[in-house]
């Protein structure tokens, strides 16, 4: 019986262009052995037992970096401070180099987007296009299958249309007619369905991925594509989970693990091996 893989996604940046708007916008998945992730997941949930004493409590990036949103969902209700916070991310880091889990992301750069075409797509189609081919030649190499569960996107485009509505079809489409940029056809993938994050440990561990990527774009994203960097300097919360992105031959992460577009150019980023994983 072939492999089978469950994608969870989240995003991390704004949807919509204009000035007041980040330049990069990020689609980032955790992919799990469907086989795994029942036990994984209550690994997931132990360690938030251990160190925040509720499994059933939410590991969003957002709320953890603000002082507001922390006080509101931690701290307040929880009593969880910055010391337990402090405590428990490094802890998830070391749990997930240990893990069978694999990343990928897809990464826009909207105002090359803006200045290469006349009429540039959403960001968000954009970003899940590069994912979603990684995630075809992920299963296709492994001569698996897998489905896709993204984060419920809250909210509407500037035409009125329900993000989900237009994430939904943007599935379709690639599914019945291709990569509109590269042609990849997609017949490992399955459907994509949407969960609230609360909902599932993983989605949660795609939100803090999706940020630390988005984070590592806008603080290094014209190293990514500058030659003459010798050595790619890194987000402190990105480092940490640089190795679990998938790799190319050699090693290579740029355009497998993470797939930036448009491209002005085409660096081949290497990275080391990735830990070993830890038997299940």
């Amino acid at each position: 019986m072939a492999d089978a893989f469950l994608a969870y996604c989240d995003e991390s940046g704004q949807r919509d262009y204009g000035p007041k708007t980040d330049k990069f916008f990020v689609v980032a998945s955790v992919l799990v052995p469907t086989v795994d992730a029942p036990h994984l997941e209550d690994e997931i949930r132990g360690l938030k037992r251990a160190f925040w004493g509720d499994p059933e409590i939410e590991i969003k990036s957002n709320w953890i970096r603000r002082r507001e949103e922390r006080q509101k969902h931690y701290t307040g209700p929880h009593g969880i401070g910055l010391k337990q916070i402090g405590e428990l991310i490094p802890a998830l880091y070391a749990w997930l180099r240990k893990s069978p889990l694999t990343l990928l992301a897809g990464v826009v750069d909207k105002s090359l987007m803006e200045s290469t075409y006349a009429n540039p797509h959403y960001p968000g189609a954009v970003a899940y296009t590069m994912f979603l081919q990684r995630y075809q030649k992920f299963l296709a190499k492994r001569q698996a299958t897998g489905s896709v569960i993204f984060d419920d996107p809250a909210g509407k485009s500037p035409g009125g249309f329900e993000w989900r509505k237009l994430l939904r079809r943007q599935h379709s489409l690639l599914k019945n007619n291709g990569c509109p940029y590269t042609g990849t056809e997609f017949p490992d993938v399955g459907p994509v369905t949407f969960v609230d994050s609360q909902a599932t440990v993983f989605v949660q561990i795609a939100d803090l991925v999706a940020y630390n990527t988005f984070r590592q774009f806008r603080m290094y994203g014209k190293e990514w594509e500058q030659p003459t960097t010798k050595s790619l300097p890194m987000y402190e919360h990105f480092k940490p989970i640089a190795r679990l992105f998938d790799r190319g031959p050699n090693q290579q992460v740029a355009g497998f693990g993470i797939a930036k577009w448009p491209s002005e150019r085409k660096v081949v980023w290497r990275l080391g091996p990735r830990p070993p994983v830890a038997p299940t």
